[in-house]
């Protein structure tokens, strides 16, 4: 058996001194002229990867860039002549456009009748995962006639043969790959946060005309189908940047991390207005990095601006402030506003802090007196244009004369926002009374998925798989499934993990949208995010 190629073109001359040492039964030799072929009633129609197990990818398989694959190469054959066999083939491997390996050979079809229209394995082969590969100089010649019952030979190697009964092919192919989006961008420098982004896709289906759908920022709206684009980051932070690419046959997703350091950084504090007066007020505590002086540029909802560096007097809405450093570089955030009727309400030290992990936020307060029962409803939201939601809830259950702490931990967070916003909502037989508005900012920097996959996905009729890749153990093999898009909840429901660590979602739940959605997997106190598309 050949030992494997193992191509790279990060570790080219060592791999092509071990192979030149190596490869069993293998003559190396120079190509001198193009063969002369007449009819070539026997030619190659395509070249394909396919994994150890001789079977073809799909884009369910999680490989990453660079990964190594040890595989196979698969070659069709086509032609007009139907009594061929032992089949010489010779070949030069070219990776990433440049030429590695000259001069590869293999028998095919040794005492046996030459198959057309099927792919046929050539040899094991291992190569880095998105590494463009191709197959040069492609030279065959064969035996007609019957198929013998003596010992024949398909060797030693030659390119001598050059009648009736050869093929040759200069140009080549491109080695079928599966379609395998990736991209490039630029490391925003300065203080800019406009970042440029190539798609670098390869593999597929030919002929290879691509479709892109660019998401920059996570919100699961597309921002650009070119091939080239750039994206200006709102602020700093982590982006997750996913590229989703469809070739007409399949579609095949890739996210990365793009880090924007915006050297400025702003603190500052939000004081809601009261109820029905223009009393709020934002003061800015802190400004960071950058060289100093700095300038303010304040936009008020009615689009008026002002230079001040805090600003009072404000009724509801949402205000954005710019801070310009001396070397021209700016950065910008928002503050929300929002009306609330703190007299009536007895509540001191209202807080809202995110943990550490970012899973969860923990809110606390303390109620001078309650003289009266009722509830404390907790209520968020992600963006400023948003209503309040309530998400839970605690009771007032007696009345008091002296101070009370509470506490509630939102342990639910949503998949997108950077910005939490939380207020209370005080609600008695009498009356209902609003805390201020505490703001969370978090970094959004979602994990890769390790222990879940959904397969088929994409989807082309919503009967896909829930799979535990890896053995785990959580309690009562219970978990809990959420469905949603970015609009809304879908569904919410549980299942018993049977043995095979495998379940049927449409069993469950068989009204995914068409398009992009997302499954929350919620298992004992873990839990991971998948993208799924159904077409």
């Amino acid at each position: 058996m050949l030992n494997k190629c193992i191509l790279n073109i990060r570790s080219f001359f060592p791999i092509a001194l071990f192979l030149a040492a190596t490869l069993n039964s293998i003559t190396l030799f120079a190509q001198t002229s193009s063969p002369s072929c007449s009819q070539e009633n026997i030619i190659v129609t395509s070249y394909e990867l396919r994994n150890s197990n001789g079977e073809p990818f799909t884009v369910t398989d999680n490989y990453e860039i660079g990964d190594l694959v040890d595989g196979e190469l698969w070659v069709t054959l086509g032609g007009s002549t139907a009594n061929g066999y032992n089949l010489y083939m010779s070949f030069d491997i070219w990776v990433e456009g440049q030429p590695y390996m000259t001069d590869q050979w293999n028998c095919l079809f040794v005492h046996q009748q030459i198959q057309q229209g099927v792919p046929v394995k050539v040899r094991d082969f291992s190569w880095y995962w998105g590494d463009q590969i191709q197959i040069k100089n492609v030279f065959m010649y064969w035996i007609t006639g019957n198929v013998p019952n003596n010992p024949a030979d398909c060797g030693p190697p030659s390119k001598s043969n050059q009648n009736a009964q050869c093929y040759f092919n200069a140009l080549g192919f491109d080695v079928t790959l599966p379609l395998n989006p990736r991209f490039n961008f630029n490391p925003n420098t300065n203080c800019t946060n406009t970042v440029e982004f190539t798609s670098t896709t390869i593999g597929g289906t030919a002929p290879f005309i691509y479709q892109y759908f660019w998401d920059f920022d996570g919100d699961a709206i597309i921002d650009s189908n070119d091939s080239i684009t750039s994206f200006s980051f709102p602020s700093s932070g982590t982006y997750p940047v996913s590229l989703i690419v469809d070739d007409g046959t399949s579609i095949n997703t890739i996210t990365k991390e793009v880090v924007i350091t915006s050297n400025i950084e702003i603190q500052a504090t939000v004081y809601p207005d009261l109820l029905s007066g223009n009393t709020g007020s934002v003061t800015v505590q802190n400004v960071t990095g950058g060289t100093a002086p700095y300038s303010y540029l304040w936009t008020f909802p009615d689009g008026s601006t002002t230079t001040q560096k805090d600003i009072s007097n404000l009724s509801d809405g949402t205000y954005r402030l710019v801070v310009t450093d001396a070397n021209n570089c700016s950065n910008q955030v928002e503050f929300l506003v929002e009306a609330a009727s703190i007299l009536s309400m007895n509540l001191g030290d209202f807080e809202a802090k995110l943990g550490s992990d970012q899973k969860e936020v923990n809110l606390t307060w303390i109620t001078n007196k309650e003289i009266e029962k009722g509830c404390f409803e907790i209520q968020r939201k992600t963006s400023s244009d948003q209503d309040f939601e309530t998400i839970g809830s605690v009771a007032i259950s007696d009345i008091k004369i002296d101070a009370t702490s509470y506490g509630f931990t939102d342990k639910n967070l949503p998949f997108f926002g950077q910005s939490i916003y939380y207020r209370l909502k005080k609600a008695t037989e009498d009356a209902v009374y609003f805390s201020t508005v505490k703001l969370v900012q978090r970094e959004i920097n979602p994990k890769p998925v390790s222990l879940w996959e959904v397969y088929p996905n994409p989807s082309f009729d919503g009967n896909s798989y829930l799979k535990l890749k890896k053995p785990v153990l959580f309690e009562d093999r219970k978990v809990f499934l959420r469905v949603y898009d970015t609009n809304r909840t879908l569904a919410i429901f549980s299942v018993d993990l049977p043995d095979s660590g495998k379940v049927l979602l449409s069993e469950h739940f068989n009204q995914f949208p068409i398009g992009l959605s997302y499954l929350e997997v919620i298992y004992g106190d873990n839990s991971e995010v998948i993208k799924l598309i159904n077409k």
